[in-house]
């Protein structure tokens, strides 16, 4: 039995030159896999070019107009906040360290005989540090002693009472008083007046540039709310004893912030 000669790959152009219709052609196994991979390569485009067309269209954002508006109210504290200290240095850190919270202890003592509740004290640093002599030293840098020191912070919530405190903790030890913040015990009240003051400083801010534009406020788009804050004077750092030192905590600002963004029209 005789064997069958591998069919041949011809073009399609050669077939018809030989008189062979081309849907006679046989192609060999290579050539099918190109044929599909063109056409499904074809195909992939052709999609691509239909989905790019209306994304690749220009897209014309409506005209709006975006406005910041601040608002700020004046109130006056209700309460504070002492950030004090008590500090120790000795030539052991367990000397420096019993001494310290002998101090400390002193200290809370007098703030409860003060009326500051437990609740509204707070411990903000403890450490224990070594104290180094100078580099003029003829045996160069050595630790010649320990501090030990405290951080607390105390909120006294009648004013009234802020100088007496101040007094009694430095008398019984306190050797760092480092500042002194006053704030509202209720912010919400003065908040809330401080954003419609911002709201409406940004309305009336939108209002001008549409005018001086020559165009309409349309609707309102967005409202967004920035920054709020709010804080009083700090008196300066105080580490001398104090005789009932009167502290005046004069007046905290509360203040809002707010974007809004307007569509326009035409006049």
């Amino acid at each position: 039995m005789t064997k069958a000669e591998p069919a041949e790959c011809v073009t399609c152009g050669e077939a018809e030159r030989n008189g062979v219709p081309k849907e006679g052609v046989m192609l060999s196994r290579r050539g099918k896999d190109l044929v599909n991979a063109t056409r499904a390569a074809c195909a992939a485009l052709a999609t691509t070019v239909l989905l790019a067309g209306p994304a690749a269209a220009q897209v014309v954002e409506p005209p709006a107009l975006q406005v910041t508006g601040q608002g700020e109210v004046n109130v006056k504290p209700d309460m504070a906040v002492v950030r004090l200290g008590v500090r120790v240095e000795a030539e052991t850190a367990e000397e420096a360290v019993d001494r310290m919270s002998a101090g400390t202890e002193a200290v809370l003592s007098a703030l409860s005989q003060a009326g500051v509740a437990d609740a509204d004290i707070s411990t903000g640093t403890l450490r224990v540090d070594p104290i180094l002599s100078s580099y003029e030293s003829r045996e160069g840098m050595r630790v010649t002693g320990f501090a030990a020191e405290i951080g607390l912070s105390v909120t006294v919530r009648d004013l009234d009472d802020l100088g007496g405190v101040l007094d009694a903790v430095v008398r019984q030890g306190a050797n760092r008083v480092d500042g002194v913040s006053f704030d509202l015990a209720d912010r919400s009240e003065a908040l809330a007046e401080a954003r419609r003051a911002a709201v409406a400083d940004a309305q009336a801010k939108a209002q001008v540039f549409a005018e001086a534009a020559g165009v309409r406020l349309g609707d309102l788009m967005f409202l967004t709310e920035g920054q709020t804050g709010g804080g009083g004077p700090q008196p300066m750092m105080m580490d001398a004893r104090m005789e009932s030192v009167p502290v005046p905590a004069g007046e905290m600002t509360i203040s809002a912030q707010v974007s809004l963004s307007y569509s326009l029209s035409g006049e």
